[in-house]
């Protein structure tokens, strides 16, 4: 086993997440239980006066920025695709997906464990391949 360092890193709506805690990686993406109390710990101060209507509120607000930054990532990956072509380069580049897969790994704060992460991920990729390929 390995231990991995939690990063300090931007959150989507520009908070500051992380601490200096180390979660054990036993080769399967799950994390120690000590990391997991962390995490709830951590979240348990912010719950305390939302209502479920503002949590709701919230999400639709985080859904909104998700799509923006989707969307960004789209018109780089067909920028990408179209590059690729004029080389006649493939699109399919499993070496770059792992690239991304380890980056995704490695900058996770949680509460999702990698295996969860990286499940949105492949779905990602696998959609902007669809793009590259389609916008030939």
């Amino acid at each position: 086993m390995r231990a991995i360092a939690m990063r300090r890193m931007p959150l989507i709506d520009g908070a500051i997440q992380g601490s200096t805690a180390h979660g054990i990686y036993d080769g399967i993406y799950r994390k120690s239980f000590g990391r997991r109390i962390r995490r709830c710990a951590r979240w348990q101060g912010k719950t305390g006066s939302m209502d479920i209507s503002d949590w709701r509120k919230r999400i639709d607000e985080l859904d909104q920025q998700i799509v923006q930054l989707i969307s960004k990532r789209a018109e780089a990956a067909r920028a990408i695709g179209e590059l690729k072509h004029k080389v006649q380069s493939p699109v399919y580049e499993p070496g770059r997906e792992q690239t991304v897969f380890d980056n995704v790994r490695a900058t996770n704060p949680g509460p999702l464990d990698d295996v969860e992460l990286l499940y949105i991920y492949e779905r990602i990729i696998d959609v902007m391949r669809t793009l590259q390929r389609r916008d030939k």
